[in-house]
């Protein structure tokens, strides 16, 4: 029997801000026929049904172009994913999956969700909606048996050994290499104004001048520099030292914390630097990141065993799809 805590988790999946986001209104018309899965059918009307709601949900998180192609991909999965879904519920029933528990959890979420205090209350707004009961309760099935059944049959049974996560690790080795970052304080001259380079070193040469004096290098940089660090004390990174303008990281290579450069010439103007911090670069250890890796490996070993998992019931169960639906939404 299935969990609490896994009920639990799987009914979070109900976030519905009202009753009727997830119930759709059956019609007594005939319906279109768009795929038969032993004795169920899946028609048009729940695919329409399916494909708006899926849509609302990706309008509210994206938006231009990667909004298009989230549609057009949520569009080309939806008959697969409402065959997956019909062949779960009838999988959780051949297992004998308490499926009351999920409704009743399910229901008295929609209630918390909605503010209704009663059950009475919950049936009249479902007839203010012009559906039932059974329609709620077999939503809340859809919605969540189909998670439940994943973790029951794929994800709990996926086990990472101690011997593949160091695999990973070394055969990933990189990604685990932390590199050196240097932190430093500027004064910059720039270039380009009213003075030529000679003008521009002299002033920086009265500046070292002043430090030599025992002037502070912070009020130096309030005083003088001409970039927008100075708006924050000078203070520039933490940077990789190949983010930085190449005279600037041969002369903060020589430097020791605290220490002054010499004047720097780059194509921008000429530059005083103090380095602050400097960080060495170091590599991860895998005891650091070992649940990370297993995290990984899980993923991916689990991604492969439910498409596996639906290639069995695929092969196991009668599934026949309308060929107008093959290729839907192109046909």
């Amino acid at each position: 029997m299935q969990s609490w805590r896994a009920l639990r988790r799987a009914v979070t999946a109900v976030a519905i801000a009202c009753v009727t986001a997830c119930v759709p209104v059956r019609s007594e018309i005939i319906e279109e026929i768009i795929a038969r899965i032993n004795d169920d059918i899946i028609t048009l009307s729940r695919l329409k049904e399916r494909e708006g709601r899926v849509v609302e949900a990706l309008f509210a998180r994206y938006s231009g172009e990667e909004l298009n192609e989230k549609v057009r991909e949520a569009r080309a999965n939806l008959v697969q994913d409402l065959i997956h879904e019909t062949l779960m519920l009838q999988r959780a029933e051949v297992l004998g999956l308490d499926t009351s528990k999920i409704v009743d959890v399910g229901l008295e979420q929609i209630k918390r969700q909605n503010e209704i205090k009663t059950n009475d209350e919950l049936l009249r707004v479902l007839r203010e909606q012009n559906t039932n009961l059974d329609e709620l309760r077999e939503q809340i099935l859809r919605i969540n048996v189909p998670s439940i059944m994943i973790d029951r049959e794929v994800r709990q049974k996926v086990s990472v050994s101690d011997a593949e996560i160091e695999e990973y690790y070394k055969d990933n080795i990189e990604e685990f290499r932390i590199p050196g970052t240097v932190t430093f304080t500027e004064l910059v001259l720039r270039f380009g104004g009213d003075d030529d380079k000679d003008q521009v070193r002299a002033r920086a040469e009265q500046i070292v001048s002043e430090l030599d004096s025992g002037a502070s290098f912070d009020a130096l940089v309030q005083k003088y520099s001409e970039v927008p660090s100075r708006e924050g004390e000078g203070r520039v990174g933490p940077l990789r030292p190949k983010e930085l303008a190449r005279p600037i990281e041969r002369a903060l290579r020589s430097l020791t914390p605290g220490e002054m450069s010499p004047i720097i010439e780059s194509r921008f103007g000429l530059h005083l630097v103090r380095l602050d911090e400097r960080v060495e670069e170091r590599l991860v250890e895998q005891a650091e990141v070992q649940d990370d890796i297993e995290d990984r490996i899980r993923q991916k070993k689990t991604q492969v065993d439910i498409e596996l998992y639906f290639k069995k019931l695929a092969a196991e169960n009668f599934i026949k799809i309308s060929p107008a639906y093959l290729n839907y939404p192109d046909s």
